[in-house]
């Protein structure tokens, strides 16, 4: 999935994880991506946030990963922006 999100050139692209068992761990796969475009965020609540607060309404959103993840993210933009 990441490779084909690298092909789409005005992409920034954030890689995160949630709280969850057997969730993929950043620290152990992606520390060493070397891509300017892609930004690790920790927390990623915090970097949602941060996301929201930069884009236009021009720019997409889009959120990949398990439901359960996708889920807590589209509840998180309907509490901040209702």
């Amino acid at each position: 999935m990441l490779q084909q999100l690298l092909g789409i050139s005005q992409a920034k692209i954030y890689l995160t994880n949630f709280d969850y068992p057997g969730v993929l761990r950043l620290e152990k796969n992606y520390q060493q991506v070397n891509e300017e475009r892609i930004t690790i965020v920790s927390l990623w609540q915090f970097g949602l946030a941060n996301i929201l607060d930069k884009i236009s309404s021009d720019d997409i959103i889009l959120v990949t990963g398990s439901l359960y993840f996708v889920a807590e993210v589209r509840q998180l933009i309907k509490d901040i922006t209702s």
